[in-house]
């Protein structure tokens, strides 16, 4: 397998739990949080900051962007610095999600504030998998060769064991199959 379908293969797991979470604050902006477990909410949200910014991120970052750069594809004013920009964008939105759970179902400003971000992380997410899907990863097909590529997914293997932890990632493609059934059937 190409280091890219694996990340694309990740972005798709990431895209049901979009789903999840656009769910999950249409039920939060309706008032019907008391009808979600507050666990769901959060491990959702948990979900995000640990798969797809921990794990699937850092795979971006600490290895294939440097690897592109060093290819010749430009970071500053170019699509490497735009999904930087937007990774901190998303971290931005997760962190405001986190910081409203506790009050969500006493407080409308809570509330709204995690539906404003749920709604925002949303849009700016999908948004950022289909250009890196359709635009960056192509690039990166274009310029790795068969070496180096190899080399990436070896390196993305290791993040996944060292940063997340044995049986980590498994766990949460189980979450993403577990939260598409009970949230989007």
């Amino acid at each position: 397998m190409k280091s890219t379908e694996q990340l694309k293969n990740e972005h798709e797991g990431i895209k049901i739990m979009l789903d999840v979470l656009e769910h999950i604050a249409e039920q939060v902006e309706k008032g019907k949080v008391s009808r979600l477990e507050d666990e769901d909410i959060r491990n959702t949200v948990t979900f995000f900051r640990e798969f797809a910014d921990k794990c699937h991120h850092t795979k971006e970052e600490r290895e294939l962007f440097p690897t592109l750069e060093k290819a010749g594809i430009q970071k500053e004013g170019g699509p490497i610095g735009v999904m930087l920009d937007e990774h901190e964008m998303g971290r931005n939105h997760i962190k405001a999600m986190l910081e409203s759970l506790d009050d969500l179902a006493e407080s409308e400003i809570a509330a709204g504030k995690f539906v404003d971000n749920a709604y925002a992380y949303v849009e700016l997410l999908r948004q950022h998998i289909e250009k890196e899907n359709d635009i960056l990863f192509r690039m990166a097909d274009l310029s790795l060769g068969s070496d180096m590529d190899n080399k990436l997914f070896q390196r993305f293997e290791e993040i996944e064991e060292k940063e997340m932890g044995e049986g980590i990632h498994e766990k949460y493609h189980e979450m993403i199959d577990k939260y598409r059934e009970k949230f989007l059937k």
